[in-house]
């Protein structure tokens, strides 16, 4: 995961192709934020560099933009089947549960 300098969220493959074109630099990226959830390693080297990563940000924020990155993306995909499959109930539910804290409209 990581933001470039005007704040765009990247996540997935999403990160190896903005490396690719340089839309985000390799230090920019966080890989281990997961060790912030664990009480042992609150005070690694490898934490400490995760903290620097996210700025002002929040392990909140860095995780609710990135299940927020999620359900858009599950939602834009089920109605692209939705559109081939009628799988409409699919779309149903990622559209309620989208609905919390995420700020795209897709």
């Amino acid at each position: 995961m990581a933001w470039d300098d005007s704040g765009n969220f990247y996540w997935g493959y999403a990160v190896a192709e903005a490396l690719k074109v340089k839309d985000i630099k390799p230090e920019d990226v966080i890989e281990l934020w997961k060790l912030l959830l664990y009480k042992d390693h609150r005070s690694s080297d490898m934490v400490r560099r995760v903290k620097l990563q996210l700025g002002e940000r929040s392990l909140d924020d860095l995780l609710a933009q990135h299940l927020c990155a999620i359900l858009t993306y599950s939602k834009q995909y089920a109605k692209s089947m939705e559109n081939t499959h009628g799988v409409s109930a699919q779309v149903s539910t990622l559209c309620i549960v989208s609905r919390t804290r995420c700020t795209s409209n897709d």
